[in-house]
Parts: C-alpha cells; sequence; structure tokens
C-alpha cells in the first residue's frame, strides 16, 4: 500500500507541470510560424517587457513634493530625484556594456527578474529613508533598471530580425509614461 502512495507521488513529482507543457507548445508553434508572425510575437514580448519596467521607474513622478522636511537645498527635490535616477539609470547602461556581454543568454530571464527586485527594493528604501538620504535610493533604483533594455534585447536579437523589432521595443519608451504618471481627473 505505502509503495503504491510512493510510486503515485514519484510519478506527480516527475511529470511535467502544465506550465511546462504549455510553453512547449508555444515554442513549438513559434518554430513553424511565419517569420512575419515570428517577428510580430517577439516585438510584441518586447515591448511587454520593457513597458512593465517603467512601472518600477516612474511611480515618483506621479507625487508631488512640497515642503519636504529635511530637504533645505536650493534644487527642487523631485529634480534631484529624477537626476539622481537618471545618473544611476546612466551609470548601469555603461556597467551593462561589460556585465551583459558575459552573461550566460540562459540566465536573462533570472537576471530581469533580479534587477527588477533590486529596483522594487530600492523603493522600499526610498519609503523608509528620510529625505535628503533616500534620494540616493533613486540612484539605486536607476543601477538595475538601465540594464533591461540590453537584457530584453539580447532575448530578440537571437530570435528576430534586429532592426524590426527593435523598432517595435524602441517605441515602448515612450509609451510607458502614460501609465505611471496621474489623469487630469486625479
Amino acid at each position: 500500500m505505502r509503495l503504491r502512495y510512493l510510486l503515485q507521488a514519484l510519478a506527480a513529482v516527475s511529470a511535467p507541470p502544465t506550465g511546462f507543457r504549455l510553453k512547449e507548445k508555444l515554442r513549438r508553434f513559434l518554430e513553424r510560424a511565419n517569420p512575419v508572425l515570428f517577428t510580430a510575437f517577439a516585438g510584441l514580448a518586447g515591448f511587454a517587457a520593457y513597458f512593465c519596467m517603467y512601472a518600477f521607474r516612474k511611480p515618483f513622478s506621479a507625487a508631488t513634493f512640497t515642503g519636504v522636511p529635511g530637504w533645505s537645498f536650493a534644487l527642487d527635490y523631485k529634480i534631484a530625484l529624477v537626476i539622481a535616477q537618471v545618473a544611476g539609470y546612466a551609470l548601469s547602461k555603461f556597467i551593462g556594456i561589460k556585465v551583459i556581454s558575459e552573461l550566460n543568454p540562459a540566465k536573462r530571464a533570472s537576471a530581469i527578474v533580479i534587477l527588477i527586485l533590486a529596483a522594487q527594493l530600492s523603493l522600499l528604501l526610498f519609503a523608509l529613508v528620510p529625505p535628503p538620504w533616500n534620494v540616493a535610493a533613486m540612484f539605486l533604483n536607476g543601477l538595475p533598471l538601465g540594464m533591461i533594455w540590453g537584457l530584453v534585447f539580447g532575448f530578440l536579437e537571437a530570435g528576430a530580425p534586429p532592426r524590426c523589432w527593435a523598432r517595435r521595443s524602441a517605441r515602448a519608451s515612450s509609451f510607458p509614461r502614460a501609465p505611471s504618471k496621474p489623469s487630469a481627473s486625479s
């Protein structure tokens, strides 16, 4: 009786999960797909991945910061936040040249998740650390986010014609600002 339960448990563990089967079906479909369909799919996937990153890059821009306690500098607090984040973002582009080029392609997806988690942790740090010191958290927020484009681009360059999807993914840099900014009615 126990042997039967043990065999059933082993069979359940060794069976591929449902998500794995779906991934395999999608992979097989894309391998046989028309190049135009494949390129459209790759462009949409790249656009979506880069679009989602903006939720971690621009949430503070929706807020207003007036009379921030502890901020006694002539430079506006929000401008200081933007400068700090852009400086981190720009520095990470240079760091990414080395890091992304040497990264094993099989680790790109986990690298994206790790970088997004690092960006989220820096936003938590921004909330917990008082001004003016929390401006450094925005610098730390820009560091991981600057490498996302290179990782997404690396995924796409392996499968689809780069110029075609690069144009589509580059459009993501203009669209994502809308969801992270307040609407006129708020």
